[in-house]
């Protein structure tokens, strides 16, 4: 197994690295820095920020309920929630069930759509029939699926898949490459994810492992370490007062939005400073990012490996990076 890890500000990148093997037992190669990693739930952040570029495009605004943009499956759904909201749903506050299984086809889902716009109708229908999932300890409740319904209604007002717009919108508009699934599913060259089974690691060979493709909004792209960080960097640039691919209030609006949990960030304070963070777990990939708002340094940490210990131990290590680049400055 390998990883490579970047510390970055929002102009350059400070620090990075690369370590391990591609597959552990199938290939001897070493990762390198544009090697692609499963990002898994980071992936909610670009979900994100489709939705943030289409409220500026003025085709849906962040208090537009789930059924005035899909007012047919209304009459299918409980009632528990039919006043659900975008922001809602990116936020984890629609009290939607988590659907936390990320490894399996659609069928999983029982889905018969013939596309995947269907196939996401329908599964917002199964959702939205599931009571209420609610929780007394915490501000939000973590759901997969609440992610691809905001998708579902993404979709209705843009007249796109959610697939055609990351590729319109970042693969073309901003020369980002996300690519859907795992990376050696499209080139047996690019790392392997892995996991342990019965003691041992193993390596899972292309198709062999999958995302349900109508929950990919929610954990379903890979990326190289240099374009994710471009991928951060546009937050940065847009917290500090630089409108890019969307406007800096709107970049503000979704970091700091929300308490704990705001459009695709963890939220969290260290030693006074507000923290933004997300990790990805795909049971074969990990992935972490974290961003110090007050200290303009963010790290990046992609692992092709996964196990019950991993996020924990990848999301400290991506704290550690920029507390080392924080006693550099001060040294």
């Amino acid at each position: 197994m390998g990883a490579t890890y970047a510390v970055f500000n929002a102009n350059k990148i400070l620090e990075k690295g690369s370590y391990g093997l591609r597959c552990i037992n199938c290939d001897t190669a070493q990762i390198q820095l544009t090697d692609r990693f499963h990002i898994a739930s980071n992936t909610k952040a670009v979900t994100a920020l489709l939705a943030a570029k289409l409220v500026e495009e003025k085709k849906i605004n962040w208090n537009t309920k789930f059924f005035d943009v899909l007012p047919d499956l209304k009459s299918q759904c409980l009632p528990n929630y039919w006043n659900i909201t975008l922001q809602d749903l990116l936020c984890h506050r629609a009290h939607i069930q988590p659907y936390l299984i990320l490894d399996s086809a659609n069928a999983i889902y029982n889905l018969t759509g013939d596309n995947i716009t269907a196939q996401r109708k329908e599964f917002c229908v199964q959702v939205l029939n599931q009571p209420p999932a609610y929780s007394d300890t915490s501000v939000y409740v973590y759901s997969n699926a609440g992610v691809v319904l905001a998708a579902a209604m993404l979709e209705k007002v843009s007249g796109k898949t959610w697939e055609q717009m990351v590729k319109d919108y970042l693969n073309t508009g901003l020369a980002i490459p996300f690519q859907m699934g795992f990376p050696n599913e499209h080139n047996l060259h690019q790392p392997y994810g892995h996991s342990l089974r019965n003691g041992t690691i193993i390596a899972f060979n292309p198709g062999s492992f999958k995302i349900a493709p109508v929950i990919r909004p929610a954990g379903g792209l890979n990326i190289d370490l240099p374009d994710y960080v471009h991928f951060i960097q546009l937050f940065m640039k847009g917290y500090n007062g630089k409108n890019n691919f969307i406007t800096s209030a709107n970049y503000k609006y979704m970091l700091t939005a929300m308490p704990a949990y705001s459009f695709g960030w963890m939220r969290k304070t260290i030693d006074g400073k507000d923290i933004c963070y997300h990790y990805g777990n795909s049971g074969i990939f990990c992935s972490c990012v974290e961003y110090d708002l007050k200290d303009n340094l963010a790290a990046i940490v992609l692992v092709n490996y996964s196990d019950e210990n991993a996020v924990n131990e990848i999301e400290s290590i991506t704290h550690k990076l920029i507390m080392q680049q924080l006693q550099k400055r001060v040294l």
